[in-house]
């Protein structure tokens, strides 16, 4: 039997042939798929793909070119994004990828509470949440994602200089999965926020609070006490925290 052309392919070979290709072919393969049997089975083989944004110039070149829409359209399942977004490729994320598991969006500097809120409503599979560096993000940013995302596990929002206290109580009274929590450089956080943590964070296993000069030994005992899971906690250049509580700290450190 003679193949004339890749229409004539059994579904499963197809299927294998779209597996091997870049994103560069399949975007180029789309415009040219004609035959409605065809394109079916190609579509299906996209929707298996479990695809992964991730932050390099090859995929900078295709989210600026919309790629992020194609996706979409296509039905893709993108399982975890990490690229650069403003608030309107956020709320583009948020409706158009519900299946999303890990988003890392640091640096990105035009993200505010509207794209936060945006992605707690879509994104409720989230795992995994990176917004470290987002300077425009405060505390109603992380209410909305304590009411958004029940499986969230881990949070990155080092150096958001606008979170403070009243962002982490939020974060303690709802976020009973997380289990790691980077604030390093968060320098509205004090003792208060900690405290809040080591009582509704109780399976927090990592805990970076580098540079929070407002935290002093008060906090680290209560996460000591608190946070019996915990294992790994930074605490580098944190100036208010005496050689006694440094001493706490490595007990933590050494619960391995």
């Amino acid at each position: 039997m003679t193949t004339k052309s890749l229409a004539d392919l059994p579904d499963t070979i197809f299927c294998n042939i779209i597996e091997c290709l870049d994103w560069c072919e399949v975007a180029r393969f789309d415009t040219a798929l004609l035959d409605r049997n065809m394109r079916n089975g190609y579509l299906v083989a996209l929707k298996l793909r479990k695809v992964k944004v991730e932050r390099n110039e090859f995929w900078s070149q295709l989210v600026e070119k919309g790629i992020l829409n194609w996706l979409i359209s296509r039905n893709i399942r993108v399982v975890s994004w990490d690229s650069k977004v403003d608030d309107t490729k956020l709320m583009t994320i948020a409706t158009g990828l519900p299946q999303l598991q890990s988003l890392n969006i640091s640096r990105c500097h035009n993200i505010t509470d509207e794209g936060i809120r945006a992605l707690a409503t879509g994104c409720t599979q989230l795992q995994s949440l990176n917004i470290s560096e987002c300077g425009n993000i405060t505390d109603e940013g992380i209410r909305a994602l304590v009411t958004g995302l029940p499986q969230l596990q881990s949070l990155n929002i080092s150096n958001c200089r606008n979170i403070t206290d009243e962002g982490i109580i939020a974060l303690a009274s709802g976020r009973t999965q997380l289990q790691s929590l980077d604030i390093s450089n968060c320098l509205k956080i004090t003792d208060e926020g900690i405290t809040a943590l080591a009582t509704g964070c109780i399976q927090l296993q990592s805990l970076n609070i580098s540079g929070c000069d407002k935290i002093t030994d008060e906090g680290i005992r209560a996460v000591a006490t608190g946070c019996p899971q915990l294992q790994s906690l930074n605490i580098g250049c944190c100036r208010n925290i005496t050689a006694t509580g440094r001493v706490i700290a490595k007990r933590i450190n050494n619960r391995k």
